[in-house]
């Protein structure tokens, strides 16, 4: 039994010291990974930092009443989609916008050459942002991509679907930097909470 504890403590590592304990430890952080061209979907769980918030059924849905509302109906609203694909997902700003305004939320868009300059990268109601911008794949097709971006203990987190995990950018000097660094023709979407 003598002989069990050194073998335990270089199994389980160094123990825990008190100094080990009380740091602070780096938060959890929610991160889905890109399928398909499901990007808006992961954005938006990203930024609301858990599972299913919003999911591909609901993003589908109100896509395919858009054309109704926003073109009146027709031969043509039925046949051609603008607002998503059917197979893949790619919804543009409009799915966007109605799915927020069903959780309570306000967005502005913001223009990318001013950035977090122009705004209060510390209030309360600031959920984050969601940034759409042009994306070129095989060199053949030219899209766009959402990713979201996220406060979370006072470190801004970069939480695009198509890198590997969470990307800590900084506090909010670091942010107005790397706003400011956004390729032209970025659309940049302020998410704010709309108090009760």
């Amino acid at each position: 039994m003598h002989n069990l504890i050194p073998r335990l403590n270089r199994f389980l590592g160094p123990r825990c010291n008190r100094d080990m304990c009380d740091a602070p430890q780096p938060p959890s952080i929610y991160h889905e990974k890109q399928r398909l061209q499901l990007c808006l979907l992961h954005a938006l769980n990203n930024l609301y930092q858990r599972e299913q918030v919003f999911t591909r059924h609901e993003l589908d849905c109100i896509a395919r009443k858009l054309p109704v509302e926003l073109h009146n109906g027709g031969l043509h609203s039925y046949l051609v989609n603008s607002h998503y694909n059917i197979l893949t997902g790619n919804y543009d700003a409009n799915v966007l916008m109605k799915v927020l305004h069903t959780r309570g939320a306000e967005i502005s868009f913001c223009n990318a050459s001013v950035g977090a300059n122009a705004i209060d990268l510390d209030d309360p109601k600031l959920i984050g942002f969601i940034l759409n911008f042009q994306v070129r794949r095989f060199g053949l097709y030219t899209g766009r991509h959402w990713i979201a971006i996220r406060k979370i203990q006072n470190i801004w987190y970069n939480l695009d679907s198509e890198i590997p995990g969470p990307l800590s950018i900084g506090g909010n000097e670091q942010l107005r930097v790397f706003m400011s660094q956004l390729q032209h023709g970025t659309e940049v979407i302020r998410i704010l909470r709309i108090t009760e």
